[in-house]
Protein backbone atom coordinates (compact mmCIF):
# COMPACT_ATOMS: atom_id res chain seq x y z
CA UNK A 1 0.00 0.00 0.00
CA UNK A 2 1.48 3.40 -0.98
CA UNK A 3 2.41 5.67 1.89
CA UNK A 4 1.87 9.40 2.07
CA UNK A 5 5.00 11.51 2.60
CA UNK A 6 5.20 12.94 6.11
CA UNK A 7 6.23 16.50 6.88
CA UNK A 8 7.83 17.90 10.02
CA UNK A 9 9.11 21.35 10.94
CA UNK A 10 12.23 21.62 13.07
CA UNK A 11 15.26 23.79 13.71
CA UNK A 12 18.89 22.80 13.44
CA UNK A 13 21.61 24.71 15.27
CA UNK A 14 24.80 25.39 13.35
CA UNK A 15 27.64 26.61 15.58
CA UNK A 16 28.94 30.09 14.73
CA UNK A 17 26.18 30.52 12.11
CA UNK A 18 22.86 30.25 13.91
CA UNK A 19 19.63 28.37 13.50
CA UNK A 20 18.25 26.81 10.36
CA UNK A 21 14.51 26.52 10.05
CA UNK A 22 13.91 23.21 8.31
CA UNK A 23 10.91 21.47 6.83
CA UNK A 24 11.62 17.75 6.59
CA UNK A 25 9.49 15.76 4.15
CA UNK A 26 10.02 12.01 4.32
CA UNK A 27 8.85 9.77 1.49
CA UNK A 28 9.24 6.24 2.85
CA UNK A 29 8.17 4.61 -0.42
CA UNK A 30 10.82 6.47 -2.43
CA UNK A 31 13.37 6.18 0.37
CA UNK A 32 14.15 9.88 0.32
CA UNK A 33 14.05 12.79 2.71
CA UNK A 34 13.67 16.36 1.45
CA UNK A 35 15.07 19.18 3.59
CA UNK A 36 13.89 22.71 2.86
CA UNK A 37 16.33 24.94 4.76
CA UNK A 38 16.13 28.63 5.63
CA UNK A 39 18.57 30.49 7.78
CA UNK A 40 20.97 33.39 7.97
CA UNK A 41 22.38 33.81 4.46
CA UNK A 42 21.09 30.38 3.34
CA UNK A 43 17.98 28.96 1.70
CA UNK A 44 17.18 26.02 -0.57
CA UNK A 45 16.49 22.31 -0.77
CA UNK A 46 18.68 19.29 -0.09
CA UNK A 47 17.35 15.81 -0.94
CA UNK A 48 18.91 12.95 1.06
CA UNK A 49 18.82 9.46 -0.41
CA UNK A 50 20.53 6.26 0.79
CA UNK A 51 22.87 4.90 -1.87
CA UNK A 52 24.01 1.36 -2.50
CA UNK A 53 27.60 1.20 -3.66
CA UNK A 54 28.38 -1.43 -6.29
CA UNK A 55 26.57 -4.69 -5.61
CA UNK A 56 25.95 -3.94 -1.95
CA UNK A 57 22.50 -5.15 -0.87
CA UNK A 58 21.96 -2.71 1.98
CA UNK A 59 22.98 0.87 1.26
CA UNK A 60 25.59 2.31 3.59
CA UNK A 61 26.35 5.57 1.77
CA UNK A 62 24.09 8.59 1.50
CA UNK A 63 23.80 10.94 -1.47
CA UNK A 64 22.54 14.50 -1.16
CA UNK A 65 21.17 16.28 -4.22
CA UNK A 66 21.32 20.07 -4.10
CA UNK A 67 17.93 21.33 -5.30
CA UNK A 68 14.53 19.74 -5.50
CA UNK A 69 13.72 16.56 -7.40
CA UNK A 70 14.24 12.83 -7.27
CA UNK A 71 16.24 12.43 -10.48
CA UNK A 72 20.03 12.42 -10.24
CA UNK A 73 21.77 15.78 -10.59
CA UNK A 74 22.98 16.36 -14.14
CA UNK A 75 25.98 18.50 -15.06
CA UNK A 76 25.13 21.98 -16.31
CA UNK A 77 21.37 21.55 -15.63
CA UNK A 78 20.18 23.65 -12.71
CA UNK A 79 17.54 22.17 -10.43
CA UNK A 80 14.68 24.03 -8.76
CA UNK A 81 15.48 25.47 -5.34
CA UNK A 82 19.22 24.73 -5.34
CA UNK A 83 20.78 26.03 -2.12
CA UNK A 84 21.78 29.68 -2.16
CA UNK A 85 24.47 30.62 0.35
CA UNK A 86 25.67 34.23 0.61
CA UNK A 87 23.75 34.92 -2.64
CA UNK A 88 25.68 32.13 -4.44
CA UNK A 89 23.58 29.37 -6.00
CA UNK A 90 25.27 25.98 -5.54
CA UNK A 91 24.71 23.12 -7.99
CA UNK A 92 25.82 19.55 -7.34
CA UNK A 93 25.80 16.72 -4.84
CA UNK A 94 27.42 15.46 -1.70
CA UNK A 95 28.21 11.92 -0.60
CA UNK A 96 28.45 10.72 2.97
CA UNK A 97 30.36 7.46 3.07
CA UNK A 98 29.54 6.63 6.67
CA UNK A 99 26.70 8.49 8.42
CA UNK A 100 27.74 6.99 11.76
CA UNK A 101 30.97 9.07 11.61
CA UNK A 102 29.03 12.36 11.58
CA UNK A 103 29.50 15.15 12.48
CA UNK A 104 33.08 14.47 11.31
CA UNK A 105 33.33 16.57 8.14
CA UNK A 106 35.77 14.03 6.66
CA UNK A 107 32.83 11.63 6.24
CA UNK A 108 31.35 13.95 3.58
CA UNK A 109 32.55 14.75 0.06
CA UNK A 110 30.92 17.83 -1.47
CA UNK A 111 30.88 18.19 -5.24
CA UNK A 112 29.34 21.60 -5.71
CA UNK A 113 29.94 24.24 -8.36
CA UNK A 114 28.50 27.55 -9.46
CA UNK A 115 26.92 27.26 -12.90
CA UNK A 116 27.73 29.94 -15.43
CA UNK A 117 26.80 30.62 -19.01
CA UNK A 118 27.76 28.36 -21.93
CA UNK A 119 28.44 25.32 -19.73
CA UNK A 120 31.05 27.15 -17.68
CA UNK A 121 31.40 26.35 -14.00
CA UNK A 122 33.39 27.95 -11.27
CA UNK A 123 34.45 27.07 -7.80
CA UNK A 124 32.08 27.88 -4.94
CA UNK A 125 33.54 30.85 -3.00
CA UNK A 126 34.97 29.95 0.41
CA UNK A 127 32.28 31.67 2.51
CA UNK A 128 29.42 30.05 0.58
CA UNK A 129 31.18 26.66 0.60
CA UNK A 130 31.68 26.82 4.38
CA UNK A 131 28.00 27.68 4.93
CA UNK A 132 26.80 24.89 2.61
CA UNK A 133 29.09 22.37 4.29
CA UNK A 134 27.95 23.39 7.79
CA UNK A 135 24.28 23.13 6.79
CA UNK A 136 24.96 19.84 5.04
CA UNK A 137 26.55 18.36 8.18
CA UNK A 138 23.54 19.47 10.24
CA UNK A 139 21.11 17.96 7.70
CA UNK A 140 23.02 14.69 7.47
CA UNK A 141 23.32 14.41 11.24
CA UNK A 142 19.56 14.94 11.51
CA UNK A 143 19.00 12.28 8.82
CA UNK A 144 21.36 9.85 10.61
CA UNK A 145 19.19 10.13 13.74
CA UNK A 146 15.88 10.04 11.81
CA UNK A 147 13.39 7.59 13.29
CA UNK A 148 12.63 6.24 9.80
CA UNK A 149 16.25 5.82 8.68
CA UNK A 150 16.14 1.99 8.63
CA UNK A 151 12.93 2.01 6.56
CA UNK A 152 14.39 4.55 4.12
CA UNK A 153 17.48 2.37 3.66
CA UNK A 154 15.29 -0.72 3.10
CA UNK A 155 13.16 1.12 0.52
CA UNK A 156 16.34 1.94 -1.42
CA UNK A 157 17.51 -1.68 -1.12
CA UNK A 158 14.18 -2.95 -2.49
CA UNK A 159 14.42 -0.60 -5.48
CA UNK A 160 18.04 -1.58 -6.18
CA UNK A 161 17.55 -5.36 -5.76
CA UNK A 162 16.36 -6.17 -9.32
CA UNK A 163 19.34 -4.37 -10.92
CA UNK A 164 21.78 -6.05 -8.52
CA UNK A 165 20.26 -9.47 -9.29
CA UNK A 166 20.60 -8.81 -13.07
CA UNK A 167 24.20 -7.75 -12.61
CA UNK A 168 25.04 -10.85 -10.59
CA UNK A 169 23.33 -13.13 -13.15
CA UNK A 170 25.27 -11.49 -15.97
CA UNK A 171 28.56 -11.92 -14.08
CA UNK A 172 27.72 -15.56 -13.34
CA UNK A 173 26.80 -16.23 -16.97
CA UNK A 174 30.08 -14.67 -18.18
CA UNK A 175 32.06 -16.74 -15.70
CA UNK A 176 30.30 -19.93 -16.84
CA UNK A 177 31.00 -19.18 -20.53
CA UNK A 178 34.66 -18.44 -19.90
CA UNK A 179 35.01 -20.93 -17.12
Amino acid sequence: MPTTPTEQATTLLIPAIGQLTVTVTTDEEAGLTRYTVKGPRLRGVMVVLPKAAGDELAPTDVTVYFGDGTDPVRPFQPRPDEPVAHRVRVHGTATCTNPDRLPDARAVVVEGVVLGENYATRRVPDGAAALIEAALLAVLTHWRDHSMRARLVMATARRAAPAIARSLRTARDRACRHG
